[in-house]
């Protein structure tokens, strides 16, 4: 076990915010930011992520026939839809791969991927059976080349990091200049965990170190100089639940920023380098008024998680 300062402003002043069983989160007094506080330490966390973490949670069943395989590809290559709001093709890197069904989809759509996974066990499955290139270790022991990738993902991955500016810092450090990093965490502020308190699935003592605000997520962005350009919140889209092999992602449904700028009465005007989304409103009030719908399901079905996209300026 260890006991950590801060991770966002290097505080030691904290208190106690939620106590279950023997694990305390820590809300700190000068950011904000929740924490486990103590907590196992590196070598006690790595020893976390055995075959039993797996299947006890149900963390991508590892398929073993070849329908099998083609649906769980299918279900989770839906994300790749939240990475080609900004980036269409290129290399792709994703952080915490697990058996790897996001990457195959990936690689499918004609994206050069890389991941990263913790888990020897997850690692093998992803290796042998899907044919990836998964290193098995943490992002920054991986040893990748600077500005390789185009996207870095990282999937319920950030809030289980015990050095989470270290590795942003490393995600920066790999993504090419305009590259977007994407990644969904549970959000300790949302409706979903308010209703639920203690029976809040976000919790997951002791596996999340870190529980974020919207406002804590995209203030530890920006220390590691990763610019947020974007942030959603699940919300009710009945037409996306009806959308077959959406079901595990039917909450998170990628909406991109308003790519027209409504006061103007024409499109916005693109700072330097930022890429055209895929989709998004278009058409004057009525594509606005949809926007402000969807935004309103937001707030109204906010669920227990988030996404954020940030860019590498520079």
């Amino acid at each position: 076990m260890e006991t950590v300062a801060c991770a966002l402003c290097a505080s030691t002043r904290s208190r106690p915010w939620f106590t279950s069983g023997p694990w305390t989160i820590v809300r700190c007094r000068d950011c904000g930011l929740r924490y486990l506080n103590p907590r196992p330490d590196e070598r006690e966390c790595q020893a976390l992520y055995t075959q039993d973490y797996f299947e006890e949670h149900g963390v991508q069943p590892q398929a073993q026939t070849a329908a099998g395989i083609e649906k769980a590809v299918a279900d989770y290559g839906m994300r790749l839809r939240a990475v080609e709001l900004f980036v269409r093709s290129g290399a792709l890197l994703e952080v915490g791969a697990a058996s790897g069904y996001f990457l195959k989809a990936a690689a499918e759509r004609g994206w050069q991927v890389k991941g990263v996974e913790l888990s020897p066990w997850a690692a093998s499955y992803a290796r042998d059976t899907l044919g990836l290139d998964v290193f098995v270790g943490a992002l920054e022991g991986a040893g990748f080349a600077d500005a390789c990738f185009d996207a870095v993902c990282m999937w319920y991955v950030f809030e289980h990091v015990p050095r989470p500016l270290e590795t942003l810092a490393e995600v920066r450090r790999v993504l090419k200049p305009g590259g977007i990093f994407v990644a969904d965490v549970p959000n300790i502020a949302g409706l979903d965990r308010r209703l639920q308190g203690r029976a809040w699935m976000g919790w997951s003592l002791p596996y999340h170190l870190y529980h974020y605000t919207p406002k804590t997520l995209q203030a530890m962005a920006r220390r590691a100089e990763l610019e947020p350009v974007h942030l959603e919140f699940p919300y009710l889209s009945l037409k996306r639940m009806r959308t077959r092999g959406a079901k595990r992602d039917r909450w998170m449904t990628p909406m991109p920023p308003p790519p027209l700028d409504f006061a103007r009465g024409g499109p916005a005007a693109p700072r330097r380098g930022d890429p055209e989304p895929v989709e998004g409103p278009r058409g004057g009030l009525a594509a606005w008024i949809g926007y402000a719908n969807r935004r309103l399901r937001m707030r109204l079905f906010s669920g227990r998680d988030m996404r954020v996209y940030c860019r590498k300026s520079h």
